[in-house]
């Protein structure tokens, strides 16, 4: 089974408008979470930011969080993946996945699972 979420959202600063998109790509099969951050730069310059993908899991088994963090350079309408991760699940178990987008200290795109 595999689902993919979408987020998209459009700032405009200092008269320039830049389109952003980022989202969480994921897929479960056999035991095993595959988790995948990706952003797609839709403006007309090249941009340097950071993100932030953190997943929770919780179950009989116990509960695990990974963060995994970065900067990028965004390249004009090219899809990237910025991170990726694998997470052991049993039935029942249920996580959060989120993805964070920021430009400085401030949140600027993010995107949200859960299951």
């Amino acid at each position: 089974m595999i689902k993919t979420l979408l987020l998209t959202i459009t700032l405009c600063t200092l008269g320039q408008s830049a389109a952003h998109r980022a989202w969480i790509d994921y897929a479960e099969q056999d035991g095993q979470l595959r988790v995948q951050g990706k952003f797609l730069n839709q403006s007309t310059r090249v941009d340097t930011l950071q993100y932030k993908l953190t997943t929770v899991r919780q179950g009989q088994a116990g509960n695990s969080q990974s963060t995994q963090a970065g900067r990028f350079v965004a390249p004009i309408n090219k899809e990237i993946v910025l991170t990726q991760t694998t997470v052991s699940v049993e039935l029942g178990d249920t996580y959060t996945i989120q993805l964070e987008i920021f430009r400085g200290d401030t949140v600027y795109i993010q995107d949200q699972v859960v299951h």
